[in-house]
Formats: C-alpha cells, structure tokens, sequence
C-alpha cells in the first residue's frame, strides 16, 4: 500500500511538474516571434492564448523607436486583440500623437475600429477630418469597418467634405457603394 501510495504522489508531482512548465511561457518572446514573420498574421486566438501580457510587450514593441517599423506596425495591429481601457488609451494616445508618423497613427486608428467597434467612434470622427491624409484614410477605413447607423452618417457628413478624390472614392466604398 505504501508503495502504491509513492506511485501515486510522484505521478502527481511529475503531473504537476509538466502543467506548470507548460504554463510558463515567454510571453515577450512568444509576442516577437508571431511578429517577425513576413507573410504569416497570427490569428486572434494565437495571441490572446498568450494572455494580456502580450498586450504589455505589444505596446512595448508598439512605442519604442529601437524596434523596426515593419515590427512596430504590426505590434499597432495585434493590439486590436486585446481590447482593454489600457491598449484603447495607448491606441487613442498614438493616434493623436503628431509627431509619430502618419503609418503609425493610421495603424492606431484601424486597431480601435477592429478592437473596440462602436466604441471607437468618438475618435474616429475626430480623426476623419485630420489635416493629414493617410491619417483621415485610415480613420474613415476604420468607421467602414464599424458599420453603425453613426459611422455611416459620419462618413456621409465626411463625404460632403472631402477635397481629395481618393478619399471620397474611399469613403463611397466604406459606404457599399
């Protein structure tokens, strides 16, 4: 019995063991390498099974000037996954930030419309009207992709507005039409 009882507890600790390395994954690494590849977007599940801190090292990566640009936008993107009032300040704070590159703030302003939807709209509007272009592109990208009755009537106001051809094209094809 009493050996039956050791079989036992070591099969349990041996058990333990392997569930506890299993768990503890590098998150940082684990976060850099879905972003190195070239072609290959990680799905939604492959990064929120990593948890929210990879939306730590995903801001990280997304606000230092050391790292690659490619890396970098693709970091803005993964942070749709992860649509916490943290990653939303860092998202909305990126977008306004004027002396981050038009790329950067674009990529914000899509990963609030994918991430947090209707609720992204306040800045959405705000940014449909951004002196810089590429930003008002991707603002109006990002109300398309909501799709409410409100971004819609953005996007019609914005339609009226608009001086630059390819952004009233843009808009029409956010609209569906």
């Amino acid at each position: 019995m009493k050996r039956i009882l050791q079989t036992l507890a070591a099969v349990a600790i041996t058990a333990f063991a392997l569930v506890a390395s299993a768990q503890s994954v590098d998150v940082p690494a684990e976060v850099h390498e879905l972003l190195g590849g070239i072609e290959y977007v990680p799905t939604a599940a492959e990064w929120q099974k990593l948890g929210p801190d990879a939306a730590v090292t995903l801001r990280a990566i997304a606000g230092s000037p050391k790292e690659r640009p490619s890396k970098r936008s693709r970091a803005i993107s993964a942070m749709a996954h992860f649509p916490t009032p943290e990653t939303q300040a860092f998202l909305e704070g990126l977008a306004a930030d004027t002396n981050s590159k038009p790329k950067f703030r674009g990529k914000a302003l899509r990963a609030l419309a994918v991430g947090f939807k209707s609720g992204a709209l306040p800045t959405l509007k705000t940014f449909a009207a951004d002196a810089n272009s590429t930003v008002r592109e991707d603002a109006i990208l990002g109300l398309g992709t909501v799709a409410t009755p409100e971004a819609k009537v953005v996007l019609e106001q914005r339609l009226q507005l608009e001086t630059k051809v390819h952004l009233r094209e843009t808009i029409q094809k956010s609209l569906g039409r």
